[in-house]
């Protein structure tokens, strides 16, 4: 749930955005059309996607976050801590198409603060991997609760992951996050 009605776009990817929209609008007939898939920007390889997480890049690459942090609705630290979603270029135009499934690719990337926001302790992610959402198993999933070591997790880094699928079940394609309007 967003506190805030404006999206925060960054500059530089803001274009790239709109024409990923577009293209993504252009053969999407209806809510339910899939899009064509998206090279996610990084791999599911925990390394990889923890460096990148580290280099705080997702908050140049993608062009839509909610505006601010706010308090989670799940469980992810623990209920009602800050948290701010940031959204990939393709899910940003699967949402804006109002597709009901996201594209092949799609990622969002949350920051998990402490109580008051003013220190990032972790991260949670999720990824689509597979064309078909099959009941969650299409989705990557990992939550780092540190910032410093890959290794400390609440969420196990894997495809279909049972402590992720069990909240996300509930959501558009596995998305619980609103984003922005």
């Amino acid at each position: 749930v967003l506190r805030a009605s404006e999206p925060k776009v960054s500059d530089s990817r803001a274009k790239a955005g709109e024409e990923a929209s577009n293209r993504a609008t252009e053969p999407a007939e209806s809510a339910g059309t899939q899009l064509a898939a998206v090279t996610p920007p990084v791999s599911t390889d925990v390394e990889e996607i923890f460096a990148y997480l580290q280099s705080g890049k997702y908050r140049e690459d993608f062009p839509l976050s909610e505006p601010e942090p706010h308090p989670s609705a799940g469980p992810h630290l623990r209920y009602g801590k800050p948290v701010q979603a940031y959204f990939s270029e393709g899910i940003a135009a699967s949402l804006e198409a109002g597709s009901e499934t996201h594209p092949k690719g799609s990622m969002i990337v949350k920051d998990l603060f402490n109580d008051d926001a003013s220190e990032l302790l972790g991260w949670a992610v999720m990824q689509k991997t597979e064309e078909e959402s099959d009941g969650g198993k299409g989705w990557f999933w990992v939550e780092f609760v540190s910032t410093e070591d890959a290794t400390k997790v609440a969420a196990p880094a894997e495809n279909g992951s049972a402590t992720c699928i069990g909240c996300h079940g509930g959501g558009r394609d596995f998305m619980l996050s609103e984003p922005p309007e």
